[in-house]
């Protein structure tokens, strides 16, 4: 569970903490060198300087309660999603479509102040025992029902910051062992260090830009395989193995992400 810091406004709704306040790393979502590269998205900023641009003219904008709207760039299974007042652009972010979903339920959510309250991180427990942090992709359209439904169906997945074939473990661990837990190198929640499976991948290519899609499985559960299965984006610049393998053992560090399924709330 994220924890409260005193600088923080709060009040609970059904149950659930909504707290106002700053954002640990001070960034609006933007985890632009995990899709793009890191090396590319330092020295070419233009990539994403050119969409957010592109992003301010023209149509396409979907309105949401008057003074916000919602312009999406659809990249293949990645959809660059601007977030736009009503004369610049307040946040953007990338999105990687999934089929996964998990029951979830919240118990904090942290809205953002200095981007108005349009985003936020939802703290609380998958399938009433995971416990998971991740930035709502969808916060400005669902915010009313994130508030008001403690239960829902999220739909999960990750960009990866860096994937590499796993480190030997101890002797003592099992050659099947797959964890996640709270990245050790930054404050963000919804970072996670993890060491996991490959499952299933596939290339991705649009636009020049380059990576795999990972299905990756974080949990091992003696009576369901897909416990906590993901998937992952991992863009080439960003990936330290030569081949990617299914059945490989990977490590590494991805931001996690979420959106509800539909509007059904879990009976």
């Amino acid at each position: 569970m994220v924890s409260l810091h005193s600088e923080k406004n709060f009040t609970v709704i059904n149950h659930i903490v909504v707290a106002v306040g700053l954002c640990p790393q001070h960034f609006c979502g933007d985890n632009g060198g995990a899709f793009f590269g890191f090396k590319s998205f330092n020295t070419s900023p233009h990539l994403l300087v050119d969409k957010i641009n592109h992003s301010l003219e023209g149509d396409g904008r979907k309105p949401i309660r008057d003074q916000y709207s919602i312009k999406i760039e659809n990249l293949g299974d990645v959809n660059i999603v601007f977030i736009l007042g009503s004369q610049s652009m307040i946040s953007c972010f990338p999105v990687l479509n999934s089929q996964s979903q998990m029951s979830f339920e919240s118990k904090v959510i942290n809205e953002w102040v200095h981007v108005d309250s349009v985003e936020a991180q939802i703290s609380g427990k998958g399938k009433e025992m995971i416990g998971l942090n991740f930035f709502a992709t969808d916060y400005l359209e669902n915010k009313q029902l994130y508030q008001s439904t403690p239960k829902l169906e999220i739909s999960f997945s990750a960009f990866a910051y860096v994937m590499k074939k796993s480190d030997k473990l101890p002797d003592n661990f099992s050659d099947e062992f797959v964890a996640f837990m709270p990245n050790t190198e930054g404050n963000d929640p919804t970072l996670y260090d993890f060491f996991g499976k490959v499952i299933f991948f596939r290339q991705y290519e649009c636009e020049g830009i380059r990576g795999f899609i990972v299905k990756t499985k974080l949990i091992n559960h003696e009576k369901d395989e897909d416990f906590f299965v993901i998937d992952m984006f991992i863009n080439e610049e960003n990936l330290r193995v030569d081949t990617l393998k299914n059945g490989m053992r990977i490590s590494g560090c991805f931001w996690l992400q979420g959106k509800i399924v539909g509007d059904n709330t879990i009976e």
